[in-house]
């Protein structure tokens, strides 16, 4: 990968800032698709929404940073309170 010549090098020849902000990034999106995957087994397929359970495994498997956001905001069951109100 060339980078111009104005961003200060490290041994590697690559500038630190853009290695940890692109490190960050993919540890955002790999610890956001392990949490919905998970999330996804483990939610009973009578509670999920939108669309049937395997088109949601099949979304969270596939797409890394698309399906997981989309299963936490559409397809994950609805959230209740302890005495069972919609929150």
């Amino acid at each position: 990968m060339v980078l111009p010549d104005d961003l200060p090098d490290g041994p590697t020849g690559r500038s630190y800032p853009g290695v940890v902000l692109r490190l960050l990034v993919v540890l955002a999106v790999v610890g956001l698709h392990v949490y919905a995957l998970l999330d996804c087994i483990r939610t009973s397929p009578a509670q999920v929404r939108g669309l049937p359970f395997a088109a949601w495994m099949l979304l969270v498997l596939f797409l890394p940073a698309v399906g997981p956001m989309l299963w936490l905001w559409s397809g994950r069951p609805e959230a209740f309170d302890p005495v069972g109100r919609r929150r």
